[in-house]
């Protein structure tokens, strides 16, 4: 969402009422919050947040014959497999561009010539504020990735719709 189309609800305008927050948990990766919450509706509650501390990076590598290249990994929380896109969080210090060229040649061996910014997101924004910035890479060079944890990883091609 573009910045002006933000602005178009001011914070002033938040029906929520916080009148307490505590840390729940904390790690490297991400801390959960617990806030005592009056809801718009007037009533009293508990909401949860979990604060990411990095920000999300995802890459849609594109080849010169249309095929999408991806990773697919074992997500405990699903309980299953999950084919997705090449993503990772930036480090403190890296650019959005940085992680996304580190994190294709980690996880797919690929490296691109052509890099385009496609995409800011909010994601899961019932439950947390991580956001994340969406890359197409083209221009695609193979290479030899580096997955961390090759017996639950897997990298796949799929034919996608003409860009």
């Amino acid at each position: 969402m573009a910045d002006d189309q933000r602005e178009a609800w001011p914070r002033r305008d938040n029906p929520w009422t916080i009148t307490n927050t505590g840390k729940v948990h904390s790690n490297e990766w991400f801390e959960v919050e617990q806030n005592a919450v009056v809801r718009p509706d007037g009533s009293h509650g508990s909401y949860e947040v979990v604060r990411i501390r990095v920000l999300g990076v995802g890459i849609l590598p594109i080849d010169a014959h249309g095929f999408v290249h991806m990773i697919g990994q074992w997500r405990l929380p699903l309980g299953r497999y999950s084919w997705e896109m090449p993503e990772g969080g930036a480090e403190d210090g890296e650019t959005p561009l940085a992680c996304a060229k580190r994190e294709l040649k980690e996880e797919t061996g690929l490296s691109a010539a052509t890099w385009r910014e496609v995409l800011t997101l909010d994601l899961s924004t019932s439950l947390t504020d991580e956001q994340a910035i969406i890359f197409i890479a083209t221009d695609l060079e193979a290479g030899k990735p580096h997955l961390m944890t090759p017996k639950c990883s897997r990298i796949g091609t799929f034919i996608s719709s003409t860009f």
